[in-house]
């Protein structure tokens, strides 16, 4: 015997026109994709650091992004904690989000069998239309041939390596959960 809860959901996700065993899965893709994402983020940040620490990159995109858009009558050296707080939630925001749209389309991608070469290719993807596209069309930064030197390179660099960690961990997950996946079950309430 069905729940009356069960036959509401099955019933909702018939209406949406999603199959009622597509939902969970979805979701989980989902997950999978922000989980992947915030560790590639936490990679890719401390290579940032790391290029930083060492003469590189300068002021990194993060925090000139938050300087720029939400304090641009303020100098740099204002209120850093505040802007270097918001930096940080806005970057792992921003590979959360980008994580969950890629574990949600990975399988449906040319080389499915290979998700850290689809993170690399994402990875790359990401920041061209940020930092060729959207971050210099709204004056947050300059686009990569009028930066400095050294920050393209090192910013196509740790994007690789957000999209390896990304594609590594979808990949690990889905065929995780998909080998440890129950059959429906049923049983009745």
């Amino acid at each position: 015997m069905v729940s009356v809860r069960d036959s509401r959901r099955t019933e909702l996700q018939r209406a949406e026109g999603v199959p009622p065993t597509m939902l969970p899965r979805m979701v989980r893709a989902g997950l999978n994709g922000a989980l992947g994402g915030m560790l590639g983020t936490l990679l890719m940040s401390a290579g940032m650091l790391a290029a930083r620490s060492i003469g590189l990159v300068g002021r990194l995109p993060p925090e000139r992004i938050i300087q720029k858009a939400l304090f641009p009558g303020l100098r740099q050296h204002q209120h850093t904690t505040a802007k270097n707080a918001l930096a940080l939630v806005f970057h792992f925001g921003f590979g959360a989000a980008g994580g969950t749209f890629f574990g949600l389309v990975y399988r449906r991608l040319p080389l499915a069998r290979y998700p850290a070469v689809q993170g690399v290719i994402y990875g790359t993807l990401i920041w061209f239309v940020s930092y060729m596209g959207w971050a210099p069309a709204l004056g947050l930064m300059p686009p990569a041939q009028r930066d400095r030197r050294d920050r393209p390179i090192i910013m196509v660099l740790v994007h690789w390596i957000y999209g390896t960690t990304l594609g590594v961990v979808v990949g690990w997950l889905a065929r995780r959960g998909a080998a440890g996946t129950p059959a429906p079950s049923t049983a009745t309430d």
